[in-house]
């Protein structure tokens, strides 16, 4: 079995691993992570290790922070600026943009899938933002 196809079990199971420091660490439903997963993980430890750790040296290579720049003014997108212009008062049926997106899933772990949205938030503060 492949490392990608031992970490895609895993996530269909509702197991997380992630590097910390030199080992693994999991987050796993009661009753999923069993002697059999322990042991399979344990036999591809370094393998794991090396794809998750690779996956986060390319998450800060293509997405670098840059707290000195976090707060310095930067103009407005022409869709931003549009997006402005639907909330004024110009229009008789202005009103702010917004999307709303539907999905159907199996299995959806709601606590990772807060904690990435948190991560994306926490990376990106712009997301959060008003323009005045």
């Amino acid at each position: 079995m492949t490392v990608q196809l031992l970490l895609k079990e895993l996530a269909n199971q509702g197991i997380t691993l992630w590097v910390d420091g030199e080992g693994l660490r999991y987050r796993a439903p009661i009753g999923q992570f069993t002697a059999d997963i322990r042991a399979r993980i344990a036999e591809m430890k370094k393998e794991l290790i090396a794809e998750l750790a690779s996956t986060c040296d390319l998450d800060a290579q293509l997405f670098p922070l840059q707290p000195q720049a976090a707060y310095d003014h930067f103009p407005l997108t022409d869709l931003q600026q549009a997006y402005c212009v639907g909330e004024s008062d110009l229009y008789a049926l202005s009103t702010p943009a917004f999307a709303y997106r539907e999905f159907d899933v199996e299995i959806l772990d709601l606590r990772r899938l807060e904690a990435a949205l948190k991560q994306v938030v926490m990376r990106r503060d712009t997301i959060c933002c008003a323009c005045a």
